[in-house]
Parts: structure tokens; C-alpha cells; sequence
């Protein structure tokens, strides 16, 4: 088993090429992104992660509400020590880098996902818990940087999905259907209409159970009924009607959409699509049903709708880009919005192209994992939140196959980036 190269500072996330998982002779073909202090004080062994403030009222009765059994625990290990949420990510799979190892870790994930969606259902976790301890194990395991996305974002680029979390924009891309002539119908398409942005926030409802918003005043204000037709949503209105708040979201593409000439679909199988459900079990079944035949299920646990017209719907994230800088290693940046998707090479090519010179390239993420205690105290110290910078790995090993190189990170919401040292022009 070869060691990899561990990071000159330990408090540097690490952006490594050819990643050699536990697994070796395997090395991965494509980078891993390492989080801080994890090669120096956790390889090749158990991770340990500490969550402070998630715990609810019901919190000592979390084995009993939601027995761990619901979930691998040769992946994933849950405890309370007092009030502090503890998961122990066991090194069977996380260290490895081969696609079976990765599937299986991918697949007990998303179980440890549902069981704490159900400790947050049954009070045993504050509001917003099961995202915040899902959000910080993913913080904490090595990933591959096309399967950093999967973990914060639940996005599967195969089946075309993502889930729709607080923080996001959606922009949705509107288009209307221009009828000309009856004599030559191909003078009739859908012409561009604009484009509206959704800006997605929690809510308690009336009930006191947190759900999604599309708008911060429209979640707030009293919901009014709209009367629903089978010909999906012309708006915002239509999302956040009464009787439409969920808890989650999930946005789904379909196979295929028809051409900018057809009349249009008024169906859940050539449009983009959203599904609502209260918890986590009744999302997965309703995405099996939907990629199966491209519709819902019927009841009213499960909300179902699309765009009419011919729409684009497309998730975002803010971040902060810096611009080009001269010697400076701490900035805030100016923030802005980017689409889900866009990777560190994206953002360069804004300002510099790939490959040549670049400058030095800073890009700093948001860290709140934790740490080994010290001395005999086995217990994880939770780390406060702060951004720490990217180190890049420059190995490349002469012969592995060309994918995806450390240009091809995905940006996740919070990212500071900038050029720093670029010569002006």
C-alpha cells in the first residue's frame, strides 16, 4: 500500500491527481479533493466528525424512534456523546478509490441520509439538522471532484437530477410558442421570453415543520389557492400556491424535450420537472417511479409539477470571485451567481486561458469539520468555521488515462477564488 503525498500545511484542503487510495496499486485517474487535517491525522483509518448544536428534543431517544440498523454501519457509525452529534466514517470504503468501493459508500450515504431525515422528523434533531450533519460528513471524506456534487447537492449528472437546497438560485428560462401561419407552420417555434429568478429559502409552515420556499415574502405570506391544471406552472405563483409547501425538492430532467417547432408538451416526461415530498423515503420513491416512466406518484404526500411552455430551469450558487490580484492572500471577493456545474476551470477562463500562465490560482473553502481530540481524550474537537485555502498537487503520473484534471473542481456555494500575481495587460 503506497502512502500518498501528505499536504505541506495540514489546514489545506488538497487537490490531488492521481489519488492512491488503501487500495493500491490503484491510483485514481481522477483528483480527489482531501479535506483538511484528514491525511495527517486520520489515514488510513476511522474519520471522526463532530456536530455541535443539532440535537432536539427527543435527542436521547434516537435509537429507539430510528433504530441505526436503517443504515450500513460498515460505512457510517452514529452517536451522541452529551449533546454533541458524533459519526465515526468507517475506512472499509472511503479510503478506497475503485468504482465498487465508491458506489457502495455512495449508496450507504444516501441511507445515513434518510435515517437522519427521520431523527429530524421524530424531534430527535433541531430543524435543519439532518442537512447540517449530512453536509459535514461530506465535508469530511476524501471525494472525487465528480463526486463533490453528489454529496452536497444530491446532483446525478446520469439520471439528471439535483436536489433543490436553502442558498440556491434557480433561474428558469422561459419560452413562448409563436404562432404565425396556419399555411407554413414551420414560420411557428417557441422565440425566447426571458428569465425569472427563484430564490430558495426555509420556512416553518403553519404546522411548524420546516419546508422550502421559492421566495423569502412568498413563503412568509399567507399561501393563496390557485386552481391546478394539468398544464404546469406559469410561475412562481403556481410553486408556492397552498397546499404546495414541502419539505424537499428535486429537480429533474426528462430524456428528452421536444424541438423548438412542436406544439407544446403539457407533460412531466418532456419537461423539466420538480418534485416535492416531506421526507427523504417518499423523494426516492417518487425519482424510482419518475426515471422509470417519467411520472409521479399519485396522493397528496408527494407534489408534482413542471414549467408549461418550453423552460430551462437551472440551480445556482453564490460565490465570491476575486478578480485578478497583486500579492494578496486574504480577500473577500464580489459575489456572484453561478450554475451549478461550474468548475474552477470555468471561472479561469473568465479572466486567463488554460492551459498557460495563469498566475498563482486561490481558491479557499468554507471548513467546519473537526479534528482528532488530544492526549487521551478521544473525543473529535469541532473546528470553527473558516476558509481555508486549496492546495494543488501538480503530480501527474506519465501513462494514466486523460479525464478530469484539478481544473475540473467543481465550485460549491461559499468558494472564494481569484488569480493572484497575474500580470496586468
Amino acid at each position: 500500500m503506497a502512502a500518498p503525498q501528505f499536504p505541506i500545511n495540514p489546514g489545506d484542503y488538497m487537490l490531488y491527481p492521481n489519488y492512491p487510495g488503501t487500495d493500491s496499486p490503484a491510483l485514481s485517474s481522477i483528483p480527489y479533493l482531501i479535506p483538511p487535517y484528514v491525511l495527517n491525522r486520520f489515514y488510513p483509518n476511522t474519520i471522526q466528525v463532530a456536530i455541535n448544536n443539532v440535537f432536539g428534543a427527543n435527542f436521547a431517544n434516537s435509537n429507539q424512534l430510528c433504530p441505526p440498523a436503517q443504515f450500513p454501519q460498515t460505512d457510517f457509525v452514529f452517536t451522541w456523546n452529551n449533546t454533541v452529534a458524533q459519526v465515526l466514517i468507517q475506512p472499509t470504503n472511503v479510503w478506497q478509490v475503485n468504482p465498487t468501493a465508491r458506489q457502495t459508500l455512495a449508496n450507504s450515504f444516501a441511507m445515513f441520509c434518510t435515517w437522519l431525515d427521520c431523527l429530524e422528523s421524530q424531534g430527535c434533531l433541531a430543524r435543519g439538522g439532518a442537512l447540517v450533519i449530512s453536509q459535514r460528513v461530506a465535508q469530511a471524506m476524501p471525494l472525487s471532484i465528480s463526486e463533490t456534487l453528489a454529496y452536497f447537492y444530491g446532483f446525478n449528472s446520469q439520471s439528471g437530477y439535483i436536489d433543490i437546497q436553502p442558498g440556491m438560485r434557480l433561474r428558469v428560462e422561459f419560452e413562448s410558442y409563436d404562432f404565425v401561419s396556419n399555411i407554413n407552420p414551420n414560420l411557428n417555434s417557441f422565440v425566447g421570453n426571458g428569465a425569472s429568478y427563484y430564490y430558495v429559502c426555509s420556512q416553518l409552515s403553519s404546522a411548524g415543520v420546516p419546508v422550502l420556499a421559492f421566495d423569502a415574502f412568498m413563503g412568509a405570506n399567507r399561501p393563496p389557492a390557485v386552481f391546478r391544471t394539468s398544464a404546469g406552472a406559469g410561475g412562481i405563483i403556481d410553486l408556492q400556491a397552498k397546499g404546495n409547501q414541502r419539505r424537499y425538492y428535486r429537480l429533474f430532467y426528462p430524456t428528452n424535450m421536444g424541438s423548438s417547432t412542436v406544439t407544446p408538451s403539457i407533460s412531466t416526461t418532456q419537461n423539466p420537472t420538480l418534485i416535492g415530498a416531506n421526507t427523504l423515503a417518499d423523494l426516492a420513491a417518487a425519482t424510482k417511479q419518475y426515471l422509470q416512466n417519467g411520472t409521479c406518484p399519485a396522493g397528496t404526500t408527494t407534489l408534482c409539477t413542471f414549467f408549461n411552455g418550453r423552460a430551462a430551469v437551472i440551480p445556482e450558487v453564490l460565490v465570491n470571485i476575486g478578480g485578478i490580484q497583486s500579492g494578496v492572500q486574504n480577500f473577500n471577493g464580489q459575489p456572484i451567481y453561478v450554475p451549478i456545474g461550474t468548475t474552477l476551470r470555468n471561472l479561469v477562463e473568465r479572466m486567463a486561458t488554460l492551459p498557460g500562465n495563469t498566475g498563482n490560482i486561490l481558491i479557499q473553502r468554507l471548513f467546519t469539520a473537526t479534528q482528532p481530540g488530544g492526549g487521551n481524550d478521544p473525543a473529535p474537537i469541532q473546528q470553527q468555521p473558516q476558509y481555508q485555502q486549496a492546495e494543488f498537487i501538480p503530480t501527474k503520473v506519465q501513462g494514466m488515462p486523460f479525464t478530469l484534471d484539478v481544473f475540473d473542481l467543481p465550485i460549491a456555494k461559499g468558494d472564494i477564488f481569484s488569480l493572484i500575481g497575474l500580470p496586468l495587460q
